[in-house]
């Protein structure tokens, strides 16, 4: 259900897809980003419904799903405020490859395929810098290196360098490792 809630670049920012948008960026954005809000228990879609678009969660939650054969609930994945979900789906051009159902009273936003892929094809910076974003939330989410040793060789380097926006200030991160 579409809900009259008015959105924001800010509103989008907080999403791991966004956070390395230019200001501009986001506003061209929010043109294919359609709020609904959801009751507890209400269907987001259903496995192999077209995939139109994805969805980010502004609040509430969401199960991801399948059936097994005798009818059970297998669940994927609960996806809280703040992250998204059925990405791969809209990124490939499928169907939903399960369902989706609000475990609460749920605000999501819906972002559409058609309009995100004229977005990227018209600015393909965008799509680099929604790159940006899953990878740098990669790095920051996954401290493996600070518990266990690592398996590459002394003085070896991983290094991300983006410059999405030219008003945006340069980021870069280096991570070394020690031999064991």
């Amino acid at each position: 259900m579409e809900t009259d809630l008015c959105l924001s670049a800010v509103d989008l920012r907080q999403f791991v897809l966004f956070t390395q948008l230019a200001d501009a960026e986001l506003q061209s954005l929010l043109k294919v980003v359609h709020p609904r809000r959801l009751e507890a228990g209400a269907r987001v879609f259903t496995q192999d419904d077209e995939a139109h678009g994805f969805f980010l969660v502004l609040e509430g939650a969401v199960k991801v799903f399948k059936l097994n054969p005798a009818g059970q609930e297998q669940v994927l994945h609960v996806t809280g405020k703040g992250q998204s979900f059925a990405e791969a789906a809209v990124f490939q051009g499928e169907r939903y490859p399960a369902n989706a159902d609000c475990l609460e009273d749920s605000v999501l936003l819906f972002v559409e395929r058609a309009g995100l892929v004229e977005l990227i094809r018209s600015k393909p910076d965008l799509a680099l810098c929604m790159l940006a974003g899953v990878s740098i939330s990669t790095i920051i989410s996954c401290d493996w290196w600070k518990t266990s040793p690592c398996a590459t060789p002394a003085g070896a380097s991983v290094v991300i360098c983006s410059d999405c926006s030219p008003h945006r200030a340069r980021w870069s991160t280096r991570l070394w490792c020690a031999s064991p």
